[in-house]
C-alpha cells in the first residue's frame, strides 16, 4: 500500500510538471545582436553599459593600419525598468548623434500549457544629430531628428540555433532630394549559432529597397562572434556600416563587401544590478 501511494505521488508530480509552461531564455547572448537589437531585455533594476567601436575601412591600406587609425564610437546605457521594459540613452561620435530608446516585451516564447512559438518585442528609437550643419544651410531644428520603429520576432530553435526577423520603419525628417522618401521600410534578419558554452557565431542583415532614398547605397550586412563571460559580453565583428543606430545602418550603409569597404568593430557590455537585488 505504501508503494502504491508513492507511485501515485510521483505520477501526479510528473503530470504537474508536463502541464507547466517552459519559457525560452537566452535566445541571444545580449540585448544587441551586432548593430541592431535582439529580443533580449535587461532584468528589472539592471543597468547595462555598452561601449561600441567601428574602425575605418579595411581596404584603406597599411598607411591607416587597415582602418585602425580611423574610428567612431558610441557609449550607451540601458536600464531595466521592468522585466518587460528597457529604456536606453546613447551618444555616438558619428554625426555627434544622441538617441533615446525603449523596448517592450510583448510576448515570450513558451512551450507547454500556454504554447507560443516566438518571442516578440517592440523597439522605438529617437535620434538627434548634434553636428552643426554648414552655415549656408539654415535647416530648422526638426531637420535633426529621425525616428525608428521595429518589431523584433525571434525564436530559439535549440540550445545552439536562434533566428530573428525585424520588420522596421524609419522616418527621416531631413532627406537629400525632393524625390526621396522620408519614411523608409526595411526588413532585418539575424541568427546565432552557439559553438561552445561561451562562444557563438552571429550574423545580421537589413534589406532596405534602394529606390526609397538617394542615400541608400547598399544593404547592411554584419557577421561576428559573441564571447560571453560572467557579467560581460564581447562582440567582435565585420560590417559594411559605421553607424551604430537605426538611422545609419538602415538608411546610410556606404560600405560594400565586394570591394572591401568593410569595417572591423566591437561591442562590449557590462551589467550592473543596481535595484531589486535580493540577498
Amino acid at each position: 500500500m505504501r508503494f502504491f501511494w508513492l507511485f501515485f505521488a510521483c505520477a501526479m508530480a510528473s503530470g504537474y510538471t508536463f502541464a507547466q509552461t517552459n519559457y525560452a531564455y537566452a535566445t541571444f547572448a545580449d540585448t544587441r545582436i551586432i548593430n541592431g537589437q535582439s529580443v533580449e531585455h535587461n532584468s528589472k533594476g539592471q543597468l547595462k553599459y555598452i561601449i561600441s567601436h567601428r574602425f575605418g575601412a579595411i581596404n584603406s591600406g597599411a598607411y591607416n593600419q587597415f582602418g585602425l587609425d580611423q574610428a567612431t564610437m558610441r557609449m550607451g546605457l540601458d536600464y531595466g525598468v521592468h522585466k518587460r521594459l528597457t529604456v536606453g540613452f546613447g551618444r555616438s561620435t558619428f554625426e555627434k548623434t544622441v538617441n533615446l530608446s525603449a523596448k517592450a516585451k510583448l510576448f515570450y516564447q513558451k512551450e507547454g500549457e500556454e504554447n507560443f512559438p516566438v518571442s516578440i518585442s517592440y523597439y522605438q528609437s529617437t535620434t538627434r544629430r548634434t553636428l552643426n550643419f554648414p552655415d549656408d544651410l539654415p535647416y530648422p531644428e526638426s531637420a535633426r531628428w529621425a525616428f525608428a520603429h521595429q518589431l523584433l520576432i525571434g525564436r530559439k530553435f535549440s540550445e545552439k540555433l536562434s533566428l530573428q526577423v525585424m520588420p522596421s520603419v524609419l522616418h527621416l525628417n531631413l532627406v537629400e532630394l525632393n524625390e526621396d522618401q522620408n519614411t523608409l521600410y526595411s526588413a532585418g534578419f539575424a541568427g546565432r549559432y552557439q559553438v561552445s558554452y561561451a562562444v557563438a557565431i552571429i550574423a545580421e542583415a537589413y534589406y532596405t529597397p534602394l529606390y526609397q532614398n538617394s542615400q541608400l547605397e547598399n544593404h547592411s550586412l554584419a557577421i561576428g562572434v559573441d564571447i560571453k563571460t560572467k557579467g560581460h559580453v564581447f562582440q567582435l565583428h565585420l560590417s559594411n556600416t559605421q553607424g551604430m543606430t537605426e538611422k545609419f545602418f538602415i538608411s546610410q550603409t556606404g560600405g560594400n563587401w565586394k570591394d572591401g569597404t568593410v569595417y572591423f568593430g566591437f561591442n562590449i557590455s557590462r551589467d550592473f544590478q543596481i535595484a531589486g537585488r535580493t540577498y
